[in-house]
């Protein structure tokens, strides 16, 4: 049997149409050959964390971010691979470890993107399941996931011998090693800015562009208006006439006119110019026009992601910057139809021979960015995948078409004065618009042809201020020095200018990660804690944008099989090591303060069969090595003479311990230790100690959440030498606010309420809002135990209108009210991550629930022929 391994779901879908030319069953019989086509989720596995990679008694030694621990011995890194978190990657696994061992050959046909990624991925899974050695694996090569396109790829596969032997995948993972120890930066970054609230994110591309806003910030900063004079001509038709020679002065008064007498203009011979089409764009130069109109990069990802899939347009992830002949010749074929689609005049489209600036004789990946296959009747058909999705094609269309456009033919009219020959004019004249009448970028000039006689006048020359950071001003300098591709541009834009996760009701916000602000104009600038990651990174090699070329050059090398994997892992560390000095350097020059002590010893190991991190000393006492191994088996040990905190000396046994949370640590024997002073901010009085040293369950009132500043009461008692929350009667854990909350999700109670809530009184028919503001009405009472405002009865909505950002269509709402399943693709995370998934509705409480509860629950909603017998396993979430 021959697997075929896609990237993702949408492209599964495509290659079973091409190649059984259905949109049945993901397992089908082609030429004789039975063939079964699964698909990944991006990239299933990855690099497990740094405490995983190394032995388990180092591993406590890259938990902690103390700089003493920096940079890591990578000679210790195994190299792991797990499953990604989320359920997208951990049903993709499942799904991949199910079909991949049933082939006789494995094809990978994953993205054939330029940084080696799809077949990273790919061969990631193929050697987590040993099978890259005993399967035939091959290769499909595809331009796009077009019908033709999959089909010439399926058959012209090439054979692969070993991931270390494919270029792509070594490419890759030279990159991707490289990049894991670079983290390290991040965790030196924020520990020395003494980030408790926020995060110094850290990386090649992302400091590079937080360098490059922070330099031109400063340099406008910094710049002052200055003006200078000089004498100039101007004619009767208002072409002006300067000289480079002319001195400038500091003041208008210095500049003598009558050193400058009227002249006469004489005309220079007139000559015929034109310019061609510009290129086609990459990615990120048609997201900074969008960005300008107020339109997000992540906003637009998204829309383009899901334009690619249907086939609207071509693969987004491209680094080709030309076509080849046969997409230049599909273009040609499709450019009526695309005309009248976006409005352009086909008599314009004549000039069908293709240019060398556009096109070429080469093989290309994927081809430069153009329309797909599928035109639109009306590009506002498109709506349905984003507000901005018929102007995105639209915008993709017209620079396609206008390579089939002439060029733009000026005439220049160049004159100069007959007494003052240096001084020197020129006007244009338009004769044939060419291509900017398909897409003007708004340069071609109209002018008025030079006159007879000149005047002299002064002109004022002013400096100007350095531009203002844009998400165009931030393509053109990354162009510049040819620094990732224009999709790899854009989603690291998208990912530090990231809003900032709200906190979770009743917990601490998240560390701050967000580098950089995005106006709806497409301006850019750096956030506070963007600042200060510039200004700690200054002169780093990690925020050189020479690091990244130099980064670019040696993975091409080892694509080549010229440099190995131990080359990567010696030039991080050696950026690691310097750059961590110059961050101490920075932080000194800007005030600074950080203290650097020793890493605290740690201890690790294998405790009930998981690994296990805890400290090595316990009240002054070094455990041994022996003890560490005691503990570990779950055994006591005896300690004496350990140092109390009161003063004196105690002894107890020990033991390691987790807790709810799955933390271990070494827990003492304390049974016959009294009450503390105080607890949760509330001072102990001597009879609430003397009742809980006897062991009886006390009432504390005024107690004080330490995170969140909220007070509360509960009933507390000794347990294990501690104090511990219990009910009433003694039992497991609880606690208990002080009355029901003053609002809840956008409703403020009234005093009636508040009292009708406290006494268990069900409200009905409350006005709320969810969080996107949409309104919606429940009934409600308050639960005294948890402390929590819950949903009685049913909420009082129609049926589903909302859920994860995506609003139900007509058709969804129909079907999940008769009890269906339906497939809902972009679906929003608080953390902006899209998805995927089953829905499905609950009647019973009122609300969008995931298919897995669905089925899981007394009542399992009929498919109504939403998912065909035999089709691809479907996941919950997708890489778009």
């Amino acid at each position: 049997m021959i697997c075929i391994m896609a990237e993702k779901r949408s492209a599964a879908r495509h290659m079973i149409e091409a190649l059984s030319g259905t949109d049945g069953p993901n397992r089908f019989t082609r030429d004789g050959e039975e063939i079964c086509v699964t698909y990944a989720s991006g990239h299933v596995l990855g690099y497990s964390d740094p405490h995983r990679q190394v032995p388990v008694e180092r591993a406590w030694a890259m938990v902690p971010w103390d700089l003493s621990l920096l940079p890591w011995d990578a000679r210790e890194i195994a190299w792991r691979r797990s499953v990604q978190p989320g359920r997208s990657a951990g049903e993709a696994w499942d799904r991949l470890s199910h079909d991949l061992p049933e082939a006789d050959e494995i094809v990978i046909a994953t993205d054939n993107d330029p940084t080696g990624e799809g077949s990273l991925l790919a061969w990631e899974v193929i050697d987590q399941l040993g099978l890259g050695e005993d399967r035939l694996v091959t290769r499909m090569r595809f331009a796009d996931e077009e019908p033709a396109s999959i089909v010439e790829a399926f058959e012209n596969r090439d054979v692969l011998q070993s991931s270390a032997d494919d270029p792509d995948c070594r490419k890759a993972t030279w990159r991707c090693r490289w990049d894991y120890l670079s983290m390290q930066l991040t965790r030196a970054a924020t520990r020395i800015a003494g980030g408790k609230d926020s995060m110094c994110r850290v990386g090649r591309l992302k400091s590079a562009m937080v360098t490059l806003v922070g330099q031109q910030e400063d340099a406008r900063a910094v710049w002052r208006p200055r003006s200078r004079w000089q004498a100039r001509y101007r004619d009767e038709n208002g072409v002006v006439y300067s000289s480079e020679e002319a001195p400038l002065f500091d003041s208008p008064s210095e500049v003598d006119l009558a050193a400058f007498p009227d002249d006469n203009v004489v005309k220079d011979p007139v000559r015929r110019l034109g310019t061609m089409p510009p290129r086609l764009p990459d990615l990120m130069g048609i997201a900074a026009r969008f960005a300008a109109k107020g339109v997000s990069t992540d906003e637009f990802t998204d829309v383009y992601q899901r334009l690619y899939e249907d086939g609207y347009v071509s693969y987004p992830r491209t680094e080709d910057k030309l076509l080849t002949r046969e997409q230049f010749a599909a273009l040609v074929a499709a450019k009526d139809r695309l005309a009248e689609a976006c409005g352009v005049d086909a008599a314009l489209l004549t000039h069908t021979e293709p240019r060398a600036r556009h096109v070429s004789k080469k093989f290309m990946a994927h081809g430069a960015i153009r329309p797909g296959s599928k035109v639109p009747d009306d590009p506002q058909d498109l709506a349905s995948y984003g507000a901005c999705a018929p102007e995105i094609w639209k915008e993709v269309t017209r620079g396609a078409l206008a390579i089939l456009a002439e060029d733009y033919v000026y005439e220049l009219r160049p004159a100069h004065l007959e007494h003052h020959p240096d001084y020197k004019g020129e006007a244009r004249r338009t004769l044939r618009r060419g291509w900017r009448d398909v897409a003007d970028d708004g340069r071609a000039k109209e002018e008025e042809p030079p006159g007879t006689r000149a005047c002299a006048f002064v002109h004022e020359a002013k400096d100007k201020r350095p531009q203002e950071p844009s998400v165009d001003w931030l393509r053109k300098r990354l162009e510049k020095h040819d620094v990732g591709t224009g999709a790899t541009r854009v989603s690291t834009l998208s990912e530090v200018c990231a809003k900032d996760p709200a906190a979770p009701r009743g917990r601490r916000p998240p560390r701050a990660r967000q580098l950089m602000n995005q106006t709806k104009t497409g301006k850019i600038g750096l956030t506070d804690l963007g600042r200060t990651v510039y200004s700690l990174t200054r002169g780093c090699a990690i925020a050189d944008l020479s690091t990244t070329e130099r980064i670019q050059r040696m993975c091409r090398q080892a694509s080549d099989g010229d440099l190995g994997l131990d080359a990567a892992l010696a030039d991080c560390t050696a950026v690691v090591e310097a750059d961590i000095d110059r961050m101490r350097r920075n932080a000194r020059d800007l005030g600074i303060e950080f203290r650097d002590p020793p890493a605290k010893e740690g201890a690790s190991g294998v405790f009930e069969g998981t690994l296990a991190v805890f400290d090595r000393t316990y009240f002054g006492h070094r455990f041994t090595d022996a003890e560490v191994s005691r503990l570990l088996r779950g055994e006591e040990v005896a300690l004496s003479g350990l140092a109390s905190k009161r003063g004196g000396t105690f002894d107890t046994r020990v033991r390691l311990t987790r807790n709810e949370r799955g933390f271990v640590r070494v827990s003492g024997d304390r049974s016959d230790w009294g009450p503390r002073d105080t607890f949760s901010g509330k001072a102990l009085t001597e009879q609430e100690k003397a009742d809980l040293a006897e062991g009886k369950v006390v009432f504390l009132e005024g107690l004080v959440n330490g995170k969140t500043g909220e007070v509360y009461d509960a009933h507390v008692r000794m347990r294990d030498g501690r104090i511990s929350f219990c009910e009433a009667d003694g039992s497991e854990r609880g606690r208990r606010r002080k009355g029901p909350p003053r609002a809840f999700s956008g409703h403020a109670f009234t005093e009636a309420e508040t009292e009708a809530l406290r006494s268990g009184s069900v409200l009905e028919d409350v006005a709320l809002k969810r969080k996107d503001g949409t309104p919606y009405t429940a009934s409600i009472r308050y639960d005294a135990e948890s402390g929590r405002i819950e949903f009685c009865g049913g909420r009082t909505a129609d049926g589903p209108t909302r859920f994860s950002g995506h609003t139900f269509t007509d058709d969804e709402r129909r079907r999940m009210l008769a009890g269906e399943i339906v497939r809902v693709e972009g679906l929003r995370r608080r953390d902006g991550t899209v998805y995927e998934a089953e829905l499905g509705w609950d009647a019973k409480r009122s609300k969008v629930a995931f298919a897995r509860e669905l089925r899981e629950g007394s009542g399992k909603p009929t498919k109504g022929g939403h998912k065909k017998a035999g089709s691809p396993r479907t996941a919950s979430r997708g890489r778009s």
